[in-house]
């Protein structure tokens, strides 16, 4: 395992070199679309019909430059202009308006500076749903992870949505500066009214960062969210449900293939990150290493694979500037574990390790996909793989199926998650893989399995999703068996918090410029809130207006 690491590390350092300094054939510095966009259902839609394909989808954001060599690679393939000298058949109407307002938004301005303000909005929310806080039970110490537990006010990028009323305002804009750069910046100010009484007042940053472009070779700088994996709501290791993180970034502007004989693996693409972790946390202070890296060996086919280190922060163990920088490429020097004669890491760090698969039908438009991670425990994929792959581990599978009914506007999907014991915190990093109070990876925290589905409509301008989900939240506890490697058993059975939801999403989506409405509500039911004897039921009402040009 340790070899396989070493490996690993130098070739992605080398693969990322090679590739990201490969220039595309015109550089063109534009910045992100945000991941919770709903050019992204459009996007995904065109994918799964088959009418793009050279995009990696296990990363996100994607760059409006991306979006529209997407939407021009589509325009190309129905017309038979892609080199293949078939003309693909003309899609349902939904999938011909999905191009249409995609190649309105970004390649007809493509080339153009635009305008530096993109759109603003305002949004009103009336919320019965106290949060709680995400307990990891396990040796005796029922909470290990600072992180809060409220699945109708979240998932939503770390945007504070107060239990009683809230009002909130906010703006997005980017600017072109030249070919190579560019920035954007998303203020987001809100008032709330707690059921307590008095008012609560502030002022964010949902993401504001440069970007430069040098080649192939992306390199962003500020705050901003980026995703890895292909899951709806439950993603296992970089989700939409926290903030987005402050950090240095480079990733590749578009796929590209590896030198020689290894071009027949399929396009790939790379990305590093070095981020801070913030300073409400028990390490203030802490830093993140995220190495992801995708490739598509068949044009159905995509696998990816995610590294990620925390690592320093007050109180944090020490160690060399040359041991974490060592470490933080997986090549750190090793000590010898009391039970075991395999070596494992420097005790300053906490590693998580992630793998996750999509497969497209588009005959269909079936879409399958599942992702992973787990402790990186390097004994424990020896000596306890059960342990790593399971008891330490968080899982997500789905399936999607897309363009039913006669113009092919009805979506349906449904997805499922089961996480172990402590797949986001362990050892001296209490707080856990957090970003203030919300975790990085699935919402669902440690201990816990969910269940989800829904069914999507897309009109000309519209768009409306119900979906269902059955959560449980166990309140057991373990202790570890010491004299095995990380072997855990139940302590105490205790009972389960169960949470049922439903929510109704409407978005009025204007192909360019205009009024942007939404519209939210959910309803849930929770057993035994807060692994007490008390039920209770949550509820959600939001309406937000904008104008987006």
């Amino acid at each position: 395992m340790r070899s396989l690491h070493s490996c690993s590390a130098l070739c992605l350092v080398a693969a990322c070199a090679q590739l990201a300094l490969a220039p595309p054939a015109s550089p063109q510095a534009t910045a992100y679309v945000p991941t919770l966009d709903p050019a992204y259902a459009d996007l995904d839609a065109l994918v799964a019909s088959g009418l793009v394909s050279g995009l990696i989808s296990g990363q996100r954001p994607y760059s409006r430059a991306a979006f529209a060599r997407a939407a021009e690679e589509a325009r190309a393939r129905l017309q038979g202009e892609d080199g293949t000298g078939a003309q693909h058949p003309a899609p349902e109407p939904r999938f011909l308006e999905a191009l249409e307002r995609l190649e309105a938004r970004f390649v007809s301005a493509h080339g153009a500076p635009g305008s530096p303000v993109r759109g603003a909005t305002a949004d009103a929310s009336w919320v019965d749903s106290p949060s709680r806080a995400i307990r990891a039970r396990y040796e005796g110490v029922p909470e290990r992870i600072d992180a809060d537990l409220n699945p109708l006010l979240q998932r939503n990028q770390g945007r504070e949505v107060s239990d009683g009323g809230t009002l909130a305002a906010e703006a997005w804009g980017d600017i072109r500066l030249g070919s190579r750069f560019a920035a954007a910046a998303h203020p987001r100010v809100w008032l709330a009214a707690p059921p307590g009484g008095g008012t609560e007042a502030a002022a964010t940053l949902v993401r504001g960062y440069a970007r430069g472009l040098f080649g192939n070779l992306s390199v962003d700088v500020g705050r901003n969210t980026f995703t890895h994996g292909h899951a709806r709501a439950l993603g296992v290791a970089l989700s939409d449900n926290a903030r987005g993180l402050d950090m240095v970034r480079l990733s590749m502007e578009r796929p590209a293939r590896l030198p020689w004989i290894l071009q027949h693996l399929g396009p790939v693409a790379f990305a590093g990150t070095l981020a801070t972790l913030g300073d409400d946390r028990d390490n203030a202070g802490g830093m993140l290493v995220v190495w992801e890296a995708s490739i598509r060996p068949h044009g159905n086919l995509e696998v990816g694979l995610t590294l990620l280190n925390q690592q320093g922060g007050a109180g944090a163990p020490t160690g060399s500037l040359g041991d974490r920088i060592l470490d933080a490429f997986f090549l750190g020097k090793r000590i010898a574990r009391p039970f075991s004669s395999f070596p494992r890491d420097p005790e300053f760090s906490d590693k998580l390790v992630g793998i996750d698969a999509r497969l497209t039908l588009p005959g269909p438009r079936l879409e399958f996909y599942a992702e992973g991670v787990t402790t990186d425990d390097h004994d424990l994929f020896f000596l306890r793989p059960r342990e790593a792959l399971w008891t330490e581990a968080a899982w997500t599978g789905g399936v999607r199926v897309f363009g039913l009914g006669e113009d092919g506007r009805v979506d349906l999907w449904a997805e499922g998650g089961r996480n172990g014991v402590r797949p986001y915190t362990h050892h001296q990093y209490t707080s856990g893989l957090t970003l203030d109070r919300r975790i990085l990876g699935s919402p669902l925290g440690p201990l816990a399995t969910g269940f989800q589905g829904g069914v999507d409509w897309t009109g000309t301008q519209d768009r409306v999703s119900a979906a269902g989900a059955w959560e449980r939240y166990h309140g057991d506890e373990y202790y570890r068996l010491y004299d095995a490697p990380m072997e855990w058993l139940l302590e105490t059975d205790n009972p389960d918090e169960i949470r049922v939801r439903a929510t109704l999403d409407w978005v009025h989506r204007p192909a360019v410029i205009g009024i942007r409405t939404t519209v939210r509500l959910g309803y849930e039911h929770v057993r035994r809130f807060d692994f007490t004897d008390r039920n209770r039921s949550n509820f959600l009402a939001q309406v937000g207006v904008g104008w987006v040009w």
